[in-house]
């Protein structure tokens, strides 16, 4: 509950948090290392359902973060479909589960 009330009216002081903790020695590091161990569990994971297709993983770091991406901008713009889920053939078609490549690999999910 502190994270929503943080992100809502009092947002100032998480921006504030935010800019302190990244500042200390090492947490970028930290942080931009644990993206790239996530990066490369996913890029292990897309590789075992990839058989065709543009998608990739990468890692894009910021001033203080760092974040691991499905990105298939080279393709069929289907990197949701492929994490998420997605109906085959229109509404009526049927459900193909996600894969959950960047949310496992992050551990998000299991």
């Amino acid at each position: 509950m502190k994270v929503i009330r943080l992100i809502g009216k009092d947002s100032g002081r998480l921006d504030a948090m935010n800019f302190a903790i990244s500042g200390i020695d090492g947490v970028h590091k930290t942080v931009v290392d644990h993206a790239d161990s996530s990066a490369r569990t996913a890029k292990v994971r897309l590789a075992q359902h990839k058989h065709d297709g543009d998608s990739k993983i990468t890692v894009t770091e910021g001033d203080v973060d760092a974040f691991v991406n499905l990105d298939d901008t080279a393709g069929e713009w289907a990197a949701a479909a492929i994490e998420f889920g997605h109906r085959s053939g229109g509404a009526n078609g049927r459900y193909v589960p996600g894969l959950y490549i960047i949310s496992k690999a992050t551990g998000f999910v299991r």
